[in-house]
């Protein structure tokens, strides 16, 4: 682990081998710098353009540096072909270093930008197309594999078909509560696009769920309720009308301007309710929203101190219903738990297979083999071979890296003196924008040979 301290970036005089990270926040000349970088690679280190490897991560962002760069380059050239300087104060200062002959510069930049098509800027996943491209061979990789990009029709396929085998036969108590617990196979999609994106997380638990809950007692209580119901609904609400009851639990009995009492009102609200759920053939579940208030403990709490009322059977009934679906509820979200852990690991083995069938690979699967192909057999042979092809390499907007693209970084160009300069802005990493790690930024920080900053803001006022 090396420990460095942050220095202002000079860029006309740093350091171009090892690795080192450039801190910038937004509108400080993150751009820029690369492109000051760019031109001394080709003056001073006598780099080709396809060379030197510039790394983003959206197709805009590649665009913008492939013009920005290319300009940098003319301006250069015009600089040095001409004896009265540049108006660029870095392009200046590179004229008046000296280090190189103006003839010398102007050949190498004219070359630079006549093969100016050959420049390896990629986003990561542009460049992860490359290497597999063009090492299939070595990886036993298929050649002709068609890069989709958008995924979310495989991933609701497998979504729905998990969630008709295990929700479809299953009890309808059971089906509600799933329902109310959002799992879903929307949910069920969102859940795998998340492992997609982090590879390396865990699923838990790791065993597979066992058997569905119980609602044997349940259904028995409910068809207990549905028998003393009838027999007993007029009683229940005399007494859930007595005035002993505190008025924040059922309501006020106070009347205004001959309108129904805020009790009566609630009490409506709630036998009809109870109405709908007795109707039933079997206990829907979850339990309605006011099924609380006929339970006997709710009642017992709701009479007023010093009162005495009397209660019924009813209430002894929804009190053991409530009890058993507290716990039954709590049993299936587990369930559900270790459900989603399930189709987390199966999803993603059946999603292989699928794609291996389709010959395809979507976006993340660019960064997933790439990086299996830098740890199998066939490593060695790959990283010669681009680092043979690549003397340098710039990242920028390295804050939206996660640790498997800055695995393939490092295994390419973090050792010895070969230059490799991550730029980025630390406060975004923290946003995990585009699945960024801030893990993986920080594990760069305590693993550079040189930390540089940024600190003019050329945007502001």
């Amino acid at each position: 682990m090396v420990s460095c301290q942050h220095i202002e970036l000079d860029p006309a005089t740093c350091p171009l081998e090892g690795t080192n990270l450039i801190e910038a926040s937004a509108g400080t000349g993150k751009t820029h710098t690369i492109g000051s970088l760019v031109l001394r690679l080709l003056l001073e280190k006598a780099l080709d353009i396809s060379q030197i490897l510039v790394v983003t991560f959206t197709e805009a962002a590649t665009e913008e540096l492939r013009e920005r760069i290319r300009a940098r380059l003319k301006d250069a050239f015009d600089a040095f072909a001409d004896t009265r300087g540049s108006r660029d104060e870095f392009i200046d200062a590179l004229i008046k270093k000296g280090t190189i002959a103006r003839n010398t510069a102007c050949f190498l930049l004219q070359e630079a930008i006549r093969r100016f098509d050959e420049a390896a800027i990629y986003t990561i996943h542009g460049l992860c197309a490359r290497i597999l491209t063009d090492h299939a061979f070595e990886m036993g990789q298929v050649f002709d594999a068609q890069l989709i990009t958008e995924e979310t029709h495989l991933l609701e396929k497998l979504a729905y078909d998990f969630w008709r085998k295990n929700v479809y036969p299953a009890h309808p108590g059971f089906v509600g509560v799933a329902l109310d617990k959002k799992f879903l196979p929307s949910e069920l999609v969102g859940l795998l696009g998340d492992i997609m994106k982090w590879p390396g997380l865990k699923i838990l638990p790791e065993d597979t769920p066992g058997g569905l809950p119980d609602l044997g007692p349940l259904e028995a209580k409910f068809m207990e309720m549905k028998k003393a119901w009838p027999m007993w609904r007029e009683e229940i609400r005399r007494i859930l009308m007595s005035p002993d009851l505190k008025a924040n639990r059922y309501g006020s009995l106070s009347k205004d301007r001959g309108r129904p009492s805020k009790r009566e009102d609630m009490i409506t609200l709630m036998f009809g309710q109870m109405d709908q759920w007795i109707a039933r053939q079997w206990p829907l579940l979850p339990l309605f929203r006011h099924f609380e208030k006929f339970t006997a403990r709710y009642l017992s709490e709701s009479v007023k101190k010093g009162k005495d009322l009397q209660g019924n059977p009813f209430f002894e009934l929804a009190d053991e219903v409530y009890e058993l679906f507290n716990r039954t509820q709590e049993q299936i979200g587990a369930y559900l738990v270790g459900l989603r852990a399930e189709f987390g690991r199966v999803a993603l083995e059946e999603l292989k297979k699928e794609k291996r069938h389709n010959n395809v690979r979507g976006y993340q699967d660019l960064i997933l083999e790439t990086v299996e192909a830098l740890r199998g057999r066939g490593a060695g042979r790959i990283v010669a071979s681009l680092r043979r092809r690549y003397k340098a390499a710039l990242i920028d907007e390295f804050h939206d890296t996660d640790s498997l693209q800055y695995f393939i970084f490092t295994s390419v160009f973090g050792t010895g003196s070969r230059p490799l300069l991550l730029v980025g802005d630390p406060k975004q990493a923290i946003y995990a924008f585009r699945g960024a790690d801030i893990f993986a930024y920080l594990r760069a920080t305590s693993e550079v040979q040189r930390k540089y900053t940024l600190t003019t803001n050329w945007r502001s006022h």
